[in-house]
């Protein structure tokens, strides 16, 4: 079953013509995944085994070693299995079950992060042109924080990559067909089951192509199902695995402790600055003996779960002045581009030199796509997703890693429209050749190729 879910592109080149413009792209783009590898894998190595493994969520690795021993998704034989997600752990496994977690892990994790660089240069392309997909390809390639914390011991590079891939395959351009949607899908469910806190990405996918995918409204129920079935029996079929462990279908049994992590009295005495468990534990020093004894004397990881939420919403409904605010400084923690946890004072400024330039340059990006709300409303409600849950729990730089990638492409498509403005800047006074306005692009089909179409025709015109 075929999907409109966009118009085709419309050209008057050659195929032949167009073939060629293409091919260049394709050639700097393989060097940048090949180079994105290598230095991923250069700057883990370096660090040496001690350094991923003391560094590294290892609690994934014992996860993994129950799973292979025939124990399941546990922390340890009948404790922990509904604690943590499972997709994680089951790449683990193999590697765990051969002995060769490093460098293994590593070489896989680097591979994950090198082909997102593929993946932003094709989005940049759909969403924007060209140049636009290059330069965020780039920028992925030299991501600084990702070139180091895509290979820890951790989920990050595995829920990243899936997200961005389910944002590339459902906003694609060639002629969408069902099987993009329903691989969109299972690539956000797999994402979803690497990672909880990035579960608002299915209601979002599912309500973007109930309203903006197709025509009549049979049409974008039909492509609304396509997205939710992968979806459907990925992640509820983890949830019914849970409901036979708790007796609740629950994603995992951290959701309440991780809602009064973040909104207790005691949320903000180290977080941003320092990490999050430790304002927990400074939480928990300061829990009156009533509620210490209560969720000391859970039974469950579930009762414990529950107790946490109800201590969480309790906090929210008794200071609700005090919950607002701390969720506007967690927001804004993100949108500032602080590294947190923090480090050094040159880390710190580098990092919010980088990122905030990055940050600047997507909101012009975002202000740029307004014009095709229909496609860009996915990104926009992944962003205001995203937003939404830092603000009910929290965010450290690990997590907001997620939206680098989809700022890199809006970063990119500013500084391609600049770029384009400069073009034709320099068509108009002469002082720019015609050659150097030919883009490798695909036939312009945005503001920026316009420009560049619009130079090429005047300068053919004068010859």
């Amino acid at each position: 079953m075929r999907v409109e879910s966009f118009p085709p592109r419309v050209t008057d080149e050659p195929p032949l013509g167009r073939a060629w413009r293409i091919a260049p792209d394709h050639f700097v783009v393989a060097a940048l995944v090949v180079l994105a590898f290598a230095l991923r894998l250069v700057a883990r190595l370096a660090r040496g085994e001690a350094s991923f493994l003391d560094h590294g969520y290892t609690f994934y690795l014992s996860i993994a070693r129950t799973l292979v021993a025939g124990g399941g998704f546990c922390s340890a034989p009948g404790e922990g299995c509904v604690t943590r997600m499972p997709a994680y752990p089951l790449m683990l496994a193999p590697f765990v079950s051969s002995g060769w977690v490093y460098p293994g892990v590593v070489i896989v994790q680097a591979a994950l992060g090198a082909a997102m660089v593929c993946l932003t240069w094709r989005l940049g392309r759909e969403l924007f042109d060209a140049r636009a997909g290059l330069l965020a390809a780039a920028m992925t390639a030299f991501n600084p924080y990702a070139l180091i914390h895509d290979t820890a011991l951790q989920d990050t590079v595995l829920v990243n990559a899936f997200l961005l891939l389910g944002v590339t395959l459902l906003l694609s351009n060639a002629r969408p067909q069902g099987r993009r949607l329903v691989g969109g899908g299972m690539a956000f469910a797999v994402a979803v089951l690497a990672s909880g806190r990035v579960g608002f990405i299915l209601p979002v996918a599912i309500l973007w192509a109930a309203l903006c995918v197709g025509g009549d409204w049979r049409s974008r129920l039909c492509y609304a199902a396509l997205v939710l079935l992968p979806a459907l029996v990925l992640v509820g079929g983890w949830m019914v695995r849970n409901w036979r462990i708790t007796g609740v279908p629950v994603v995992n049994t951290q959701v309440g402790y991780a809602l009064w992590v973040g909104n207790n009295s005691w949320t903000f005495s180290h977080f941003p600055v320092r990490s999050i468990d430790l304002s927990a534990a400074e939480a928990w020093a300061h829990l009156p003996p009533d509620r210490r004894a209560a969720l000391s004397a859970a039974h469950s990881e579930l009762a414990f779960s529950q107790i946490s939420a109800a201590m969480a919403v309790d906090h929210i409904r008794t200071h609700p002045m005090e919950t607002l605010w701390g969720a506007i400084r967690k927001i804004f923690v993100v949108l500032s581009a602080q590294l947190s946890p923090a480090r050094d004072a040159l880390t710190q400024a580098g990092y919010a030199l980088v990122y905030g330039s990055v940050r600047l340059l997507a909101l012009f990006g975002f202000w740029q796509s307004r014009t095709d709300w229909r496609r860009h409303s996915l990104i926009w409600g992944l962003l205001l997703g995203f937003l939404a849950t830092t603000a009910i729990y929290w965010s450290h730089t690990s997590h907001t890693s997620v939206i680098d990638a989809i700022l890199f492409v809006y970063a990119g498509a500013a500084l391609s429209h600049f770029a384009a403005r400069l073009d034709l800047a320099k068509g108009r006074s002469g002082a720019c050749p015609q050659s150097a306005l030919v883009s490798w692009s695909s036939p312009p089909r945005t503001p920026a190729e316009k420009f560049r179409e619009i130079a090429r025709r005047s300068l053919r015109h004068k010859e």
